[in-house]
């Protein structure tokens, strides 16, 4: 009952951050001059520049995924880890706190590659690193001065994510098989993490994937002529994607358009610029999305061949 009450509290906080963000995105940003630059937007940079970014991302997770795999002596080739990223990653988009990815664990499961404990830790392993990666980024931008100041929405919405994060670990916390299920995770953690070597690999990994989803970014702003340094990028692309996780909204649905926009704004880049940099930021998501259905396409079609040269 107490978790029910906390996952109830949770979801009617995040439906009503999503109302307000959408509302602030529909009403107050300057669409007539957002469409007129979307027309004269540099779309090559996406479709070149930005597309690389996305697919290094995923080779560097997969990389990551069997780095973490091997730990508990799972060996999976590299290329079929790369598959499951990508698939799983590209829905992630769209899932709240970036859940999706949780599919490249049932797909190796499938395979019976791992089992669910094995890959439910490592999973939490990733994630744990993500937070801390981009927390830290945050909190440096901040105090370095090159955040120079938050939107008191954007402030808001971390608090309140942050309420809602504590109610609904409280909510679960209190339910017995979930403090057993706990305990089996964090045994099979001290395994998988042997070391302070392993972890500062870990920590490495994430840090350059964070790097290269920055760069996609840049790339996007750079499609509709915002130019920002490489560190500002960095800084937003930490920020934007830290209120995006604590949202708890599918997607950051106008949670990340409104958050990228005040951002954007801080570094004097005209309102309906900075706007339009947030709705590219958001086309650069759904691109991730596109690439990823390329995949699933691409690997049906190649999974007959794949059997025939097996059966040879």
């Amino acid at each position: 009952m107490k978790f029910r009450f906390a996952h109830w509290i949770t979801r009617s906080l995040a439906a009503v951050l999503l109302v307000a963000s959408l509302a602030q995105v529909l009403t107050q940003f300057d669409w007539p001059s957002i469409l007129v630059a979307l027309r004269r937007a540099e779309w090559m940079w996406l479709l070149g520049p930005g597309v690389l970014s996305i697919l290094a991302y995923w080779w560097l997770r997969a990389l990551r995924w069997g780095y973490l795999l091997r730990q508990v002596d799972i060996v999976v080739p590299l290329g079929e880890l790369y598959w499951c990223t990508a698939l799983s990653l590209s829905l992630a988009t769209l899932t709240p706190m970036q859940s999706g990815e949780i599919l490249k664990i049932e797909m190796l499961k499938r395979r019976g590659a791992l089992d669910r404990l094995s890959g439910y830790t490592l999973f939490l392993m990733e994630r744990v690193a993500d937070l801390m990666v981009i927390t830290c980024l945050t909190l440096i931008a901040m105090l370095s001065g090159i955040i120079s100041v938050m939107a008191h929405y954007s402030l808001g919405a971390l608090v309140a994510s942050m309420v809602m994060l504590l109610g609904l670990s409280t909510g679960l916390l209190l339910l017995k098989p979930v403090r057993r299920a706990l305990l089996g995770i964090y045994n099979q953690m001290r395994i998988c993490l042997p070391n302070v070597w392993t972890f500062i690999v870990l920590l490495s990994l994430t840090a350059l994937g964070w790097l290269l989803i920055s760069l996609g970014w840049q790339v996007a702003i750079r499609a509709v002529g915002i130019e920002l340094n490489s560190v500002e990028v960095i800084a937003l692309t930490a920020s934007v994607t830290l209120i995006n996780i604590l949202s708890f909204v599918p997607g950051a649905i106008g949670v990340s358009e409104f958050s990228a926009a005040f951002l954007l704004g801080q570094w004097h880049i005209v309102d309906s610029t900075a706007q339009t940099g947030a709705i590219m930021l958001r086309v650069y998501g759904l691109l991730i999305v596109g690439v990823g259905l390329l995949h699933l396409i691409g690997r049906r079609m190649l999974r007959p061949l794949m059997q025939l040269k097996s059966l040879k």
